[in-house]
């Protein structure tokens, strides 16, 4: 089990098996439910796409998953373009287009650094 949160904005938890469960803040897309309402207790994020997930970031307004095939999934805000894309925040996990295959990924509340498996 890994977790990992800013308390103002909400909280991922990553379960031995993959599973990613979610609460708190959610006025960006944090969450990555769908939607911008928050939520005082545990809901069952089932993205990224039934992929099963190996770690996980959280930078304030902003999440971030690495699947066990090494793609990069992010969500939430994205005012500072954190999530890696040029758009606007995005309400459920979408993956990162470049890098592709990530070991590691950091996140702070303005950007986001990721390791590829080439080091």
């Amino acid at each position: 089990m890994a977790s990992t949160n800013d308390l103002k904005n909400g909280m991922v938890l990553k379960l031995d098996n993959g599973q990613l469960w979610v609460w708190g803040a959610n006025a960006s897309g944090q969450l990555g439910n769908g939607t911008t309402r928050s939520s005082a207790r545990p809901i069952r994020l089932h993205e990224p796409h039934g992929r099963h997930v190996v770690a996980v970031s959280s930078g304030g307004a902003s999440d971030f998953a690495i699947g066990r095939s090494g793609r990069l999934w992010a969500w939430g805000q994205n005012g500072e373009g954190e999530l890696g894309d040029g758009s606007s925040n995005h309400l459920s996990p979408w993956p990162v287009q470049d890098p592709i295959h990530v070991s590691e990924v950091s996140a702070t509340a303005r950007n986001a650094a990721a390791l590829t498996t080439a080091g």
